[in-house]
């Protein structure tokens, strides 16, 4: 599994980015900062209801916490097995993408403007306080500065690291631009007519950044250092567009 390992900063990462579900034959590959909340909370609940079990969402913590939640990790299921599913055919292997600067804008909106462990781990990697404010320009500098450190985080990490797109047989990738239609049009491929979103967002209020207002305030010159930083990205969401007519 290296090929795997080296996209993340630790086994464990891997594991918790990825949701497999064995009953309905899908594997999904988490992309924070491309609605992964509400993915996540909508498929453990079509799962749950489709098996009969009671799962309800207390915070947004049980969102995110693994064990209260019915996906399994790669670790759990065995590697061996992980690596049958990815080459059947019979398994659907999803995950969603979103147009690189808007995730990049979000991602320091709901990270690195308050004290976040985002924020904390990103200032000790520099040298500074941890709870050190660091400003939206000065975060694309850093960027711009090391690869390893654009990458060390997966609320900025390059998407097709995070979804690990070079090594998997994708049958769908989803856009954030159009999140509604594509979520549905899974739910519906996976579960059937008539499956409901949940919106983390309407659920849990906190979980909405002010990244609308931080990227009217972009220069051309931000834009232009954030396209550079994360051209792979820019090519795999325009490959990805383009592809939407032809599926």
């Amino acid at each position: 599994m290296n090929e795997f390992y080296q996209n993340f900063n630790s086994v464990s990462e891997f594991n918790y980015s990825v949701h497999i579900s064995e009953e309905f034959h899908f594997v999904y590959f988490n992309n924070p900062k491309c609605a992964c909340t509400t993915i996540k909370a909508s498929l453990n609940l079509a799962c749950a209801a489709a098996l009969g079990l009671h799962l309800k969402y207390q915070g947004i913590g049980d969102i995110h916490n693994r064990h209260y939640n019915l996906l399994k990790t790669p670790g759990a299921l065995g590697y061996a097995r992980f690596r049958e599913l990815l080459a059947d055919p019979s398994y659907f292997k999803f995950c969603f993408i979103r147009e690189p600067v808007h995730r990049i804008v979000s991602a320091f909106a709901s990270k690195l403007t308050w004290r976040s462990d985002s924020l904390a781990a990103l200032n000790r990697r520099l040298g500074r306080p941890d709870s050190a404010a660091l400003p939206f320009c000065e975060f694309i500098e850093v960027l711009a500065s090391d690869d390893s450190i654009r990458d060390m985080d997966e609320h900025w990490r390059l998407q097709a690291k995070q979804v690990c797109f070079d090594l998997v047989q994708f049958d769908k990738i989803g856009l954030f631009e159009e999140f509604d239609s594509h979520l549905k049009a899974v739910l519906q491929r996976l579960f059937g007519e008539g499956q409901q979103i949940f919106d983390a967002r309407q659920h849990f209020q906190g979980n909405i950044s002010n990244s609308n207002s931080l990227i009217q305030t972009l220069t051309e010159h931000n834009r232009a250092e954030i396209t550079e930083i994360y051209k792979d990205d820019l090519a795999l969401y325009s490959h990805c567009t383009e592809r939407q007519g032809l599926d």
